[in-house]
């Protein structure tokens, strides 16, 4: 037989599996809009600030507040009951660090820091029933971080601030239930690194399908 006509025939078949494989997935594709809210949790304790003060050469004190209400919103494509992908936009809140240092000069400080940033994942999921699913995510977080510094030192007032951005990796795992083909809830955990730095969020989300 003529290879081109091998070709043509082969070419002919993988056309047809590529429509067959395509409408598979339009089957179970699906696209998802989505907000939720929950608590970020910092890395950073009084005891790191501690730690960098005495490295600096200073004595002092400190007390860091390192939680906050968090909320994202995001949208995502489901390839198929296992896979999908996701953007999104995440505000972590902030993180206020109070410290008292007493050497070499007497002083109150007051560090605040707020973070968010857009988010892109993959996600995969392993179904559980009908409508119930455990998953997990990885992906990038595009992230900005503000902080602003005040200092009172003999009276005197100083002000300082600062902007900062970079991307790096997060992820996260889950559990998700559908109450219908249109409506869902996840709970969630997410981990994101901020140069180095971690900031834990646990939330609960409610979903729409298209």
């Amino acid at each position: 037989m003529d290879r081109n006509i091998l070709r043509e025939a082969g070419a002919a078949l993988s056309a047809i599996a590529l429509i067959a494989c395509g409408t598979a997935y339009a089957e179970s594709s699906k696209w998802y809009a989505g907000i939720g809210a929950g608590q970020s949790d910092w890395d950073i304790s009084s005891s790191d600030v501690n730690k960098e003060l005495a490295a600096a050469g200073i004595t002092g004190t400190s007390s860091v507040d390192e939680t906050d209400t968090a909320w994202k919103i995001f949208a995502g494509y489901q390839h198929n009951k296992y896979l999908g992908v996701e953007l999104g936009y995440v505000d972590l809140g902030e993180i206020d660090i109070d410290a008292t240092t007493t050497a070499p000069t007497a002083s109150t400080v007051n560090v605040n820091a707020e973070a968010d940033g857009f988010t892109l994942s993959a996600i995969g999921t392993i179904p559980i029933g009908d409508k119930f699913g455990l998953f997990g995510r990885v992906g990038a977080f595009y992230w900005d971080v503000e902080a602003k510094a005040a200092a009172v030192v003999s009276g005197a007032v100083a002000t300082a601030s600062a902007d900062d951005d970079g991307t790096d990796i997060f992820y996260g795992v889950g559990a998700k239930y559908d109450f219908t083909k249109n409506l869902g809830v996840r709970v969630e955990w997410e981990r994101f690194d901020i140069d180095g730095d971690d900031v834990d969020l646990v939330s609960g989300s409610l979903l729409y399908s298209f």
